[in-house]
């Protein structure tokens, strides 16, 4: 096991930066479903929640 000052540096992450006047890159044709999901999963922890709440 390595001693933390012998452990190597974090890694960095890497994001493009756009040129100049470029426009930031558009979110895929798959977002829609993506949110939407999000929002329903939030929904059903939400209810579930207020369940339990109830129950106690």
């Amino acid at each position: 096991m390595k001693r933390p000052n012998e452990a190597p540096p974090a890694a960095e992450a890497v994001r493009p930066v756009p040129s100049e006047g470029e426009p930031p890159p558009m979110p895929s044709d798959d977002q829609p479903f993506y949110d939407e999901s999000l929002r329903a999963s939030a929904r059903s922890l939400g209810r579930l929640i207020r369940g339990r709440r109830k129950t106690q």
